[in-house]
């Protein structure tokens, strides 16, 4: 069985040189509506349960405690028109003993800043949001063990204070969930691609004296019970940061401007399950949005700069 538990930054050297490759993202709909408009609820929840397992025998993982203020952190990707409630958490540490606590941290969503202006940005936490520190830990099960560090593997089922509510349109398209413990480490997945359950991005480790960073084809292992609603904005603009799409709500076709003249470079368009449904790098005065159901999509435009703007289509052929 192979083991490998990564603890400093010297990891993401490993995987570096792969990530053009291997950054094969199940992006959600990403959106902001910092307009302040009201919003109302649509009808009806629908289940957007999260379980990323591991679901080979290779053990790996993350530390969270250690001199250096070793931290981790998971992405839960989310529309901006969109709330979600969880009501339940499992998360899978690993430790010799089992953990007395299990707290968790959510942090808004930020953009990294390389030297080399070649490298693409990372998507990393940004500010501490809150915390959830009245839990207790119900049941854990062993799932495993690390005998490298001879830890015991355990997925933990955490018990709420009362259901953590996520508002899709108060951050930027995601939200990053981080375990405060008295584990060693946080198990990941032994391989993001393959990994079942996987949403979002690769998970983060950061640290006292090190920023955080993504741990290229990695995924921490949790599971989120959660309830979905969709909000629609009381008044919506069409025209957001210099990029106008017309007609919308849109029939088969639409067109996308940017109003100062600027060149795209590309556009996704993505469904309200987070599922890349379309994408675009030329024609578009002219995309083709024939064969979609009718519903709200969000449509993601990058400039010739990768600056990206996030936009709401609602199709209405009926």
């Amino acid at each position: 069985m192979k083991t490998n538990i990564h603890f400093n930054k010297r990891s993401i050297k490993i995987y570096q040189t792969m990530k053009n490759i291997l950054r094969l993202i199940a992006l959600f709909m990403l959106g902001c509506n910092a307009s302040g408009h009201a919003s109302v609820m649509m009808p009806g929840q629908d289940s957007c349960n999260v379980v990323v397992i591991n679901d080979t025998e290779e053990q790996n993982g993350l530390f969270i405690t250690g001199n250096s203020g070793q931290k981790a952190a998971v992405d839960i990707p989310i529309a901006s028109d969109i709330q979600m409630t969880i009501t339940g958490i499992k998360v899978t540490l690993s430790s010799k003993i089992p953990p007395t606590y299990v707290h968790f941290r959510f942090y808004n969503d930020t953009l990294t800043n390389p030297e080399d202006p070649g490298e693409i940005p990372q998507e990393i936490p940004g500010d501490i949001l809150f915390d959830v520190t009245a839990t207790e830990i119900d049941t854990f099960i062993v799932v495993g063990y690390e005998p490298m560090h001879q830890f015991y593997v355990r997925n933990l089922t955490i018990t709420l204070p009362e259901p953590i509510v996520l508002k899709g349109n108060l951050v930027q398209g995601r939200y990053w969930m981080g375990v405060i413990a008295d584990a060693n480490a946080w198990a990941s997945t032994a391989h993001f691609e393959t990994g079942a359950g996987v949403v979002g991005e690769s998970v983060v480790m950061g640290g006292d004296n090190f920023e955080w960073f993504q741990m290229i084809n990695l995924e921490g292992l949790y599971e989120l019970t959660a309830d979905c609603s969709a909000f629609v904005s009381v008044q919506d603009p069409i025209v957001n940061k210099g990029i106008s799409i017309y007609p919308n709500p849109a029939g088969d076709y639409i067109s996308v401007n940017h109003d100062s003249g600027e060149t795209l470079k590309r556009a996704e368009l993505y469904n309200l399950s987070g599922q890349k449904v379309r994408a675009f790098d030329s024609d578009f005065n002219n995309l083709d949005l024939s064969g979609l159901n009718d519903g709200v999509y969000m449509l993601r435009v990058f400039d010739a700069a990768n600056n990206v703007v996030n936009k709401k289509i609602i199709k209405a052929t009926r």
